[in-house]
């Protein structure tokens, strides 16, 4: 109903409100409207007691209260009236985390890097850079540690070197070799089909061992293991391919790599778009293998490349990524989740807690080793990890090992890489996407950084809605540099130039000093403002009486149907136009005071009604 002028206020005039959201009496006469029901309000402030004062607009708090429960204090018991908080001091967890701070995040995760050593607790440097040690063209290079030799598969030859600058090629081979590998006295080399060639470790010639087509060679647990034709053998004589412990070849099936584990040998192929693990174990008289059985399959489309094993796990590279194994009482395998790659996992070398992978062709101009820890996991089965030295060309890692204690790897068409003591020129960090829990804007204050005393120099940057999550180091906003020699941190947080986003991403970047000392960073800090869509509380006292004398008019209200207008706003919560003046809000009836005076003879109810009105934004 709208309020109309009558003439004789004691007998006031119908409802007439039409349900429009407006009222064209405010501003003038009446200075408010909630859904086109125009009020007077009470402007003295006294005549409504404790309930309030005049019209009142007033913000609501950005942040509620809240107590830090928690027996540590620590960064969640800093007030959120402060500057909001993100931060890290160890990365322990690895790469390959795109969110930083989602409920499920990993706080000690981050999300890429180049040439970053993040393995030690409270602190993130630079690996070792590589160099080229020897160089090919050719597209079959792989590679095996006999302990005082390495040996290379480069084209048609073989040959070996001590020292990485000179070496000897393998003579006695006939046909090209395909794999190579040893039980640390002899070296046996598989040829297709001129079968398996078998020499002294350090001798400049071998001899034929094995006739028949073998296309895969390994020794495992003191078993000389074969495979060619989708044939599986154990070699315990010279002489002609012994009789296949499993024959697949029906199923034109080929198989990619063994390894041992436990009590089993474990053998890996495929067959179309199917992939099977199998495992055997040598009988109880210790004469032989027990015929091969299924210890896993992979899921269709996912093609089993290579095969390693460690401290009695299995791990299974694919052409999608690498799989972390468990062993079962029965040798059967449980398969942990896929640590995606962009190209197929080849080759593994375990040593100490960690285990080195293939990463071929990872970024636009290099290869990669991979690294994982396997003391600390992210999920079931899926260690820790992280992308390790790199070689400056693209190709295929084919292999991996461990030499003077310093990592060796081959890249096709570029040659063996070998690991340097000293570190690389320049390493990259980039933290997860940090959102502060919300979707709202924030405007980036200061990032803070600290660090060991300097050596080098350590650059702080940030990027802001980086939707698709591939950053790249030259997509920062360079905040500053750390670089005065000693020092333990910048004099100041570097400002952040109040860089709005809805999130942000810190990158970091590394570089040791003229003499080789790398820079330790301990611990970054971005502190940031949120700045949600703010809101209001309107606090009106509504004049609800019968007669109302405005613009020397009288005006006449059914005060027993307003208050259930004004009830029914409050129960639906139904969002409605408040007018103050000439402008108008979008409200929601969400709390009053109704404080009645009396009741006329006619039954209507006269007062006070105080309503607390929430101002809706979006």
């Amino acid at each position: 109903m709208t309020l109309i002028a009558y003439d004789t206020p004691l007998h006031p005039a119908p409802a007439l409100y039409t349900g429009t959201s407006t009222s064209n009496l405010v501003p003038f006469p009446f200075p408010v409207s909630i859904d086109g029901h125009a009020y007077a309000v009470e402007w003295d402030s006294t005549a409504i007691g404790v309930w309030g004062a005049k019209i009142k607009r007033e913000t609501l708090p950005l942040v509620r209260q809240q107590a830090d429960n928690s027996n540590t204090p620590g960064e969640q018991s800093i007030s959120p009236e402060q500057l909001w908080r993100r931060s890290q001091d160890t990365w322990l967890y690895g790469e390959g985390q795109t969110y930083l701070d989602r409920a499920t995040s990993e706080i000690r995760r981050y999300h890429d890097g180049y040439g970053i050593d993040p393995w030690n607790p409270w602190q993130l440097t630079l690996l070792n850079d590589t160099a080229l040690t020897y160089a090919s063209s050719n597209s079959n290079l792989q590679c095996v540690n006999t302990g005082t030799y390495i040996y290379i598969i480069d084209g048609t030859t073989v040959k070996y070197s001590s020292d990485m600058a000179t070496w000897t090629t393998v003579t006695g081979i006939t046909g090209t070799p395909v794999s190579i590998d040893t039980d640390g006295g002899n070296i046996y080399i598989a040829a297709g089909t001129n079968g398996i060639y078998s020499g002294t470790v350090g001798s400049s010639s071998v001899t034929n061992f094995v006739t028949g087509t073998v296309t895969l060679v390994r020794f495992t647990k003191d078993r000389l293991m074969a495979a060619g034709g989708g044939k599986l053998y154990n070699i315990i004589s010279s002489g002609s391919l012994p009789t296949p412990l499993l024959d697949l070849s029906g199923r034109s099936y080929s198989w990619v790599d063994i390894t041992g584990a436990l009590t089993e040998i474990y053998a890996a192929g495929f067959s179309g778009d199917k992939s099977t693990i199998y495992r055997t174990q040598i009988l109880a008289d210790g004469t032989a293998l027990a015929v091969p059985t299924v210890a896993a399959e992979l899921p269709d489309g996912e093609i089993a490349r290579s095969l390693g094993s460690y401290l009695g796990y299995v791990l299974i590279g694919t052409d999608k990524g690498v799989r972390f194994c468990q062993v079962n009482s029965d040798g059967s395998l449980t398969l942990g989740g896929i640590i995606t790659t962009d190209a197929p996992v080849y080759c593994f070398e375990p040593q100490d807690r960690f285990v080195w992978y293939g990463l071929s062709n990872y970024d636009g101009g290099n290869s990669f080793l991979g690294r994982m820890d396997l003391t600390t996991f992210n999920a079931t089965l899926v260690p820790a990890y992280a992308a390790d030295i790199a070689a400056y060309s693209q190709g295929t890692v084919r292999s991996v090992i461990t030499f003077n204690n310093k990592r060796y790897f081959t890249v096709d068409g570029y040659g063996l890489v070998g690991e340097l003591s000293t570190p690389v020129a320049s390493g990259s960090f980039v933290s997860g996407v940090i959102a502060y829990g919300i979707s709202d804007p924030k405007i980036a204050m200061f990032l803070d950084i600290k660090h060991e005393p300097l050596q080098g120099t350590i650059t702080a940057g940030i990027v802001a809605n980086k939707s698709d999550q591939n950053v790249e180091v030259t997509d920062a906003n360079t905040l500053g540099t750390s670089s005065i020699q000693g020092s333990v941190s910048p004099q100041f947080p570097f400002p952040c130039g109040q860089l709005q986003g809805e999130n942000f991403q810190v990158v970091l970047t590394l570089k040791p000093d003229a003499s080789g000392n790398r820079p330790i960073l301990t611990r970054w800090v971005l502190r940031s403002f949120p700045t949600p869509v703010r809101t209001t509380n309107w606090n009106v006292p509504l004049m609800i009486y019968p007669t109302i004398t405005l613009a020397e008019k009288d005006w006449a209200m059914v005060t027993s149907d307003e208050l259930n207008f004004l009830f029914d706003l409050w129960q639906t919560q139904k969002v409605v136009t408040l007018q103050v003046a000439d402008e108008s809000y979008q409200v929601v009836l969400y709390d009053y005071q109704w404080l009645p005076e009396s009741i006329d003879i006619y039954g209507h109810p006269r007062g006070m009604f105080y309503a607390q009105l929430k101002e809706i934004v979006g």
